[in-house]
């Protein structure tokens, strides 16, 4: 299995993504989705 850059996900992970926000901190994550229409976290 393939994985995309140095985050540890499969290019299946990202379900096609064009964009991906990595801010850090998980508390940030939230605050940062609640302005999106259709988030997906991943770790």
């Amino acid at each position: 299995m393939s994985e995309v850059f140095h985050l540890g996900l499969t290019k299946a992970m990202l379900e096609g993504a064009e964009y991906a926000i990595v801010p850090g901190d998980p508390a940030r994550s939230e605050r940062i989705a609640k302005y999106m229409d259709n988030p997906k976290f991943l770790n």
